[in-house]
């Protein structure tokens, strides 16, 4: 993270917090009994290792459903506790309903952002710190308790809302690029059944 340093050496002098500093870790339950059908279901399997990226999700009404789960918004960074060295951080952008795998962290808007946050946990030190804190030995998993108690550096929020504006055009180019390469690999895949056809000249 080039804008704000090394968050370990600090080179930047930033002040430095607890992470329940920076996030409320309030986990909001809900009984299967309160579920609404055709709510969004993410299991940890959903979010891709190290992208974040959601691969996936279910509708309740397509999966039977027989324990607690966690809800989630758009606001929430949603972090997998089971195996941290997966390196599982997704930010959805609907609302939903997450697996207890998954820790759902609220920033508080007053001190960071969600993109912020999402940088520091994806970042080599924090897996490090949460696999060597994890428990279990089959299925490892880190307590919300001790993520709650990771020391991280707290720069400006002016710094870190600049940073948040920065990957959010570039998740737009991202999109807009992906977008045309699927309109090229149509083309290219309509010209060569033409091309077979003998319809090119």
């Amino acid at each position: 993270m080039k804008t704000f340093g090394d968050p370990v050496t600090n080179p930047m002098g930033w002040d430095k917090v607890h992470l329940n500093k920076l996030c409320l870790f309030k986990k909001t339950s809900v009984i299967p009994e309160n579920i609404i059908q055709g709510t969004k279901y993410l299991a940890l399997e959903d979010i891709e290792k190290e992208t974040g990226r959601i691969i996936n999700y279910q509708l309740v009404d397509e999966r039977e459903l027989k324990s607690n789960k966690f809800s989630f918004d758009e606001d929430t960074v949603l972090y997998g506790k089971l195996r941290p060295y997966l390196n599982k951080v997704a930010l959805p952008s609907f609302k939903g309903i997450c697996s207890t795998e998954i820790i759902p962290l609220k920033p508080l808007l007053s001190e960071t952002n969600k993109y912020f946050i999402a940088q520091i946990m994806r970042w080599s030190g924090f897996v490090m710190f949460a696999d060597e804190r994890s428990s279990g030995a089959n299925l490892p998993r880190i307590s919300p308790k001790k993520v709650e108690e990771y020391p991280t550096i707290k720069p400006p929020l002016a710094l870190q809302n600049q940073f948040a504006e920065t990957i959010q055009a570039i998740a737009a180019q991202k999109q807009q690029a992906q977008a045309s390469l699927e309109k090229s690999n149509t083309l290219f895949n309509s010209l060569l059944q033409r091309a077979f056809k003998g319809e090119l000249t």
